[in-house]
């Protein structure tokens, strides 16, 4: 059983984890939402203009064994081999951080109807802004009291998307329309991003070491502070244990600015039309594709960095004849003299090459209205969405296809049937 005040150990001999819980985490979260808008109504014309806001503040505390020493409590976690200590894992704990972010929405809406074509055309302007707040840590016991200052603007994005929506009514007689929309949308953000480069999660939060339980108390007897060999615990395996060492960070071209934050663009071409008092069907097709797509650049290392070697593959009847006992090559190793070292840059990925995600699909639906206000309705989805490049690494991904079947009566779904089939 593990409890709060106990170590976590994970035996690899065993292959079970027990004794302790190990890492625990304390999360709060504030959100406040406003929309306000005004509509302007004359006959065929109709405006409309609003703003929505809303902000978020976010906390998030982890404490490892945080209980007095005496109960177990050492920011630690054992690793046991068939019930040995062979080594262990030292925390510095506490760790906490505190975001903040700020999401606007300024929008205006217009529509027009002449005859039998009716027009909706749509701006809306989109500004978020997140930020890591000065942070002050108690000490623990492995570590002592730590403040971070302040991170602004990670990040400040601004966008301005538009919405074009158009419907005509094909025959004239209300029972059959053609309609067309192509709008803009940017990713949802809340606080994800300044927690990524928050100045507290840069710390170096644990370490290992290797630990000989020479007395056999279960207990490692050595000053986890020093970084060196100590009694019973071999060296830090990371001798920047507990220090601010930031390795990733983003680029200013990327993390403010106009049209940086990540999109999408929705495409649709439908038509609705009534068969009959009380049956209608819908069939559209649909395309969303992706854009500002990210990726993460070690500076550190270039190509001249990593040297090629081959393997021997083994002799078997069962690898093709041109692989069994020949030669790979084209593989890559990083030189030792690189190894480890990080300096990340997090970056557009357009530089790098094009990367693309793109979803066509196509939908039919029926509603059929039957007494006693009870309405069947159901419809069919056929979809391919397909990603390339730097990203997300070429693989093209078909699916899903879905078929469903529902009876509603007023607000309650009182039957549903369905089927699923992925092609992939």
């Amino acid at each position: 059983n593990a409890q709060n005040d106990k170590v976590s150990i994970n035996d690899t001999g065993l292959g079970f984890t027990y004794h302790g819980t190990g890492t625990r985490s304390v999360t709060q979260s504030h959100t406040f939402n406003g929309r306000f808008s005004v509509s302007y109504v004359t006959g065929a014309h109709q405006l409309k203009m609003g703003l929505f806001v809303m902000t978020d503040l976010g906390s998030h505390k982890t404490y490892s064994n945080r209980g007095p020493l005496d109960a177990g409590g050492l920011p630690v976690s054992y690793t046991f081999l068939n019930g040995v200590p062979t080594g262990l894992t030292q925390y510095a704990s506490p760790l906490g951080t505190k975001i903040t972010s700020r999401d606007y929405g300024l929008f205006v809406q217009d529509q027009w109807r002449v005859k039998r074509l009716t027009v909706n055309v749509g701006l809306r302007y989109d500004q978020i802004i997140e930020r890591a707040a000065k942070t002050y840590l108690d000490g623990g016991v492995l570590i002592g009291p730590r403040l971070f200052d302040k991170v602004d603007n990670v990040p400040n994005w601004k966008d301005v998307n538009p919405r074009v929506g158009v419907a005509y009514d094909l025959f004239g007689d209300g029972k059959t329309a053609l309609k067309f929309g192509v709008n803009r949308y940017v990713i949802a953000a809340t606080i994800g991003v300044a927690t990524t480069f928050a100045p507290a999660n840069s710390t170096v939060s644990s370490t290992t070491r290797s630990w000989v339980d020479a007395n056999r108390n279960f207990l490692p007897d050595c000053n986890l502070i020093n970084t060196a060999i100590d009694g019973e615990c071999g060296p830090m395996a990371n001798a920047n244990f507990g220090k601010l060492v930031v390795t990733t960070n983003p680029d200013p071209d990327w993390i403010t600015g106009w049209g940086k934050r990540g999109y999408n663009w929705q495409m649709s071409v439908s038509i609705d039309r009534e068969l009959m008092r009380g049956v209608a069907v819908n069939a559209g097709y649909f395309r969303t594709w992706y854009g500002n797509f990210t990726v993460t650049d070690n500076l550190a290392v270039t190509p001249a960095d990593y040297d090629p070697y081959c393997i021997t593959a083994p002799v078997d009847p069962r690898l093709p004849s041109n692989i069994s006992g020949q030669q790979i090559c084209g593989l890559y190793d990083i030189k030792p003299s690189k190894f480890g070292q990080v300096n990340n840059l997090v970056t557009l990925a357009k530089d790098y090459g094009k990367p693309t995600e793109v979803y066509n699909g196509a939908d039919v639906n029926f509603a059929i209205r039957l007494a006693n206000g009870a309405t069947l309705s159901g419809g069919w989805n056929v979809g391919t969405s397909i990603q390339t490049g730097v990203s997300a690494g070429g693989r093209p991904n078909r699916g899903p296809t879905t078929a469903s079947w529902w009876i509603r009566r007023s607000s309650c779904i009182t039957a549903m049937f369905g089927t699923r089939i992925s092609i992939g």
